[in-house]
């Protein structure tokens, strides 16, 4: 089966994607903004489901499978997800997570997102970009300053939450950033703004790069959405040659992800652009 017939991956293979992959940054974002770390709570069973159609795109799917992990952690208990803020008519944003801590007696006002960033250079410097170029980190950051932990102290979202019994003036903010970095094929630089190291899951390359070189007698998966997640190793993939993959990258001008698993089995992702 070619790549671009693939059914997606079970709910379970992108849980324990999601729970494996690393935060984007260690301790905390470059404002001081406290870090949340989800990490996995046992073994994720092979039956695991969120009930979602499972076509549905990467960051809609992590919500559910963040959901799903502080429903089975002891530790914590889920008291909003995506609350809208309207305002006259307006929507002003959406709270992600309210959460109760209950070993640290806190409440925290959780932003969550997963994302695969490239590092790119720029007239300015490198900089961490969506693998298309729509998006970036430096503008995931500032948002997430002036927008949306600042909602929390809104009159509207105050009203709302205190009808939830939720004291506003005692929430505490915190990101949970989880994804993918990829780097040019054979950095060795130091990572800019201070990413975690742990979080580079692979290279980039141009399409020109990709076409030119050896893989040898490696085999090939062009992974989309949600399974993105999933780590190679174990997914049980409809591996291709790279004929084939070509043919899939062929079809779209977007940045793409392709797995490869070498002729010893060893795995490698890249983002092709």
């Amino acid at each position: 089966m070619s790549a671009d017939l693939h059914k997606s991956f079970s709910h379970a293979l992108r849980m324990r994607g999601f729970l494996d992959s690393p935060s984007l940054f260690e301790e905390a974002l470059p404002d001081g903004t406290r870090v949340f770390h989800a990490e996995g709570v046992g073994a994720v069973p092979d039956d695991f489901s969120v009930g979602e159609d499972g076509a549905m795109r990467l960051g809609h799917m992590a919500e559910h499978y963040f959901a799903a992990w502080l429903e089975a952690h002891p530790r914590y208990e889920r008291r909003v997800q995506n609350l809208q803020v309207i305002s006259d008519g307006d929507t002003l944003g959406e709270i992600d997570f309210i959460v109760d801590d209950l070993r640290a007696g806190e409440t925290l006002h959780i932003e969550l997102a997963y994302k695969i960033y490239v590092l790119r250079e720029t007239d300015e410097g490198p900089e961490w970009t969506g693998p298309n170029g729509k998006d970036s980190l430096h503008g995931k950051l500032q948002k997430l300053r002036s927008r949306q932990f600042p909602l929390a102290s809104h009159p509207v979202c105050r009203k709302a939450l205190s009808a939830l019994g939720i004291a506003p003036e005692a929430l505490q903010s915190a990101a949970c950033i989880k994804g993918q970095l990829y780097v040019p094929r054979g950095y060795r630089g130091p990572l800019p703004d201070g990413l975690n190291p742990e979080a580079v899951a692979g290279a980039m390359m141009t399409r020109a790069e990709f076409d030119d070189r050896d893989f040898g007698g490696a085999a090939f998966f062009v992974p989309s959405g949600a399974d993105r997640m999933v780590h190679p190793r174990g997914a049980n993939a409809d591996w291709t040659d790279k004929a084939a993959a070509v043919r899939t990258l062929s079809k779209s001008d977007r940045a793409a992800m392709v797995w490869v698993r070498d002729a010893d089995g060893g795995f490698e992702r890249l983002i092709v652009i």
